[in-house]
């Protein structure tokens, strides 16, 4: 992989520079398996190359390019990060400044999109040594809330082929999704836990 960047920590991201944009657009590039990483060698031909801004011009988007230059696929995102930038990276940057939002009685939504193997569970899930997203992100809920000595409710739950399941019940149980006479979808069953069972919580995530 070749990059041509900017200094990653000197650069804002626009939307927390720019309160009205609804969605953020923002890749991530998974590191190598050692079964990969063994088969590389200096002759291997970059297969992915990340053009990013100058610090000056930070609102512009980001390249990136997959294939040799003669079949060169490119797709415009608002950022990347590469291999070497972690979870706690993306979440201070992308995802913390979001999160005060949500106390404001604002919406935020989180989305891991991509193909299998790419990454998404790593990102969002994260393992006992590197936490991920959503475990990051609930640490800061609770954070605020205590702070504001405010008590909140969480709930999980995963969308697999259009079912719902329930992480947080150990037997991992489908939940029916209803639309109501207001035409707001409920989840029917879906458990919530206590700020208090936050260490419960984690290990559901992570052991699910």
């Amino acid at each position: 992989m070749t990059s041509s960047t900017a200094n990653a920590d000197r650069i804002t991201p626009s939307l927390c520079s720019n309160p009205s944009r609804k969605i953020r657009i923002v890749a991530r590039i998974r590191g190598f398996t050692d079964q990969e990483a063994e088969s590389l060698n200096e002759d291997s031909a970059p297969w992915i190359s990340v053009q990013k801004p100058s610090e000056d011009v930070s609102s512009e988007k980001v390249k990136i390019c997959f294939g040799n230059a003669s079949t060169r696929d490119v797709y415009e995102v608002d950022y990347c990060y590469e291999q070497k930038e972690d979870n706690g990276l993306i979440f201070s940057r992308e995802i913390k400044p979001l999160i005060s939002r949500v106390f404001d009685g604002q919406n935020v939504s989180i989305i891991a999109y991509g193909a299998g193997g790419s990454g998404k569970t790593y990102t969002i899930q994260g393992t006992e040594e590197k936490q991920g997203l959503a475990i990051l992100a609930i640490a800061e809920v609770l954070s605020m809330a205590e702070n504001i000595e405010k008590s909140v409710a969480v709930s999980f739950y995963e969308l697999i082929q259009d079912h719902v399941y329930d992480i947080l019940d150990p037997t991992w149980p489908e939940v029916q999704v209803l639309g109501d006479a207001s035409g707001k979808i409920k989840l029917k069953g879906l458990s919530q836990a206590r700020s208090s069972l936050m260490k419960e919580i984690s290990c559901r995530v992570l052991n699910r």
